[in-house]
C-alpha cells in the first residue's frame, strides 16, 4: 500500500515508527524495547551525574541520592514483563 499523506495547516505530518511522548518512547509495533533502553540510559546518566557531582559526600548521602534516582522508573509498569531487555535495566530484571 502507498503511504498515506496527512496534512495540518498545509504541513505534512511525518509518519514514524517511534515517537517520544511524556518521557517514553512509543512504538508503532507496540514493542517496549526502545522505551526500556531509553529509560536505562537515562538512569545511567543520572547515576553518573550523582557520582560525578557528589563524589566527595559521605556514602550515606550518596546512597540516598542514588535511591532517589533508582526509584524513578515512572511508566515501567506498562512494560511487557516477558521482555528480555528488562534485565539490562536492573540485574535480575527485578523492578
Amino acid at each position: 500500500m502507498p503511504p498515506l499523506d496527512f496534512h495540518v495547516d498545509g504541513n505534512d505530518i511525518e509518519i514514524v515508527s517511534e515517537w517520544p511522548h511524556l518521557g517514553h518512547i512509543i512504538s508503532s509495533h507496540c514493542l517496549d524495547d526502545a522505551d526500556i533502553f531509553h529509560r536505562r540510559n537515562c538512569m545511567v546518566r543520572q547515576i553518573n551525574s550523582v557520582l560525578c557531582y557528589f563524589g566527595k559526600l559521605p556514602s550515606s548521602v550518596k546512597l540516598k541520592l542514588l535511591y532517589a534516582y533508582f526509584s524513578s522508573l515512572y511508566g515501567c509498569e506498562l512494560w511487557d514483563l516477558w521482555n528480555n531487555n528488562i534485565d539490562t535495566v536492573l540485574p535480575g530484571g527485578k523492578l
